[in-house]
């Protein structure tokens, strides 16, 4: 488990730990979604971004204030957060193969 406060450590931290223990698998704490594209594209597969656990939770107690069920709220933000995160990798893919454009096009769909 990676939570280091330091963005840029963290990333030279994943990528030793990547190259020199392939087989370990690597959780990760990312300060922002483009911290998480570059832990991505240094091979880490399991991450978190740092302030999505926050929103999501206030998210759900926002759905509950409203009058959505409770089992409803909690369904659907575990829809998002599964939806986000694969946009996550799929985005991070192209943050690095294409020009800002063509990902930022692409990030808007």
């Amino acid at each position: 488990v990676l939570a280091i406060d330091d963005p840029e450590k963290t990333l030279a931290l994943a990528e030793v730990l990547a190259k020199e223990y392939p087989s370990l698998p690597l959780f990760v704490r990312s300060y922002d979604r483009v911290h998480a594209y570059k832990l991505i594209h240094r091979g880490v597969k399991h991450l978190a971004i740092e302030t999505s656990g926050s929103a999501l939770q206030l998210a759900q107690e926002l759905l509950v204030s409203l009058g959505v069920h409770p089992r409803n709220a909690f369904r659907q933000v575990q829809n998002f957060k599964a939806k986000n995160q694969a946009s996550i990798f799929a985005l991070a893919k192209l943050f690095h193969e294409t020009d800002r454009e063509t990902f930022i096009q692409h990030s808007r769909q």
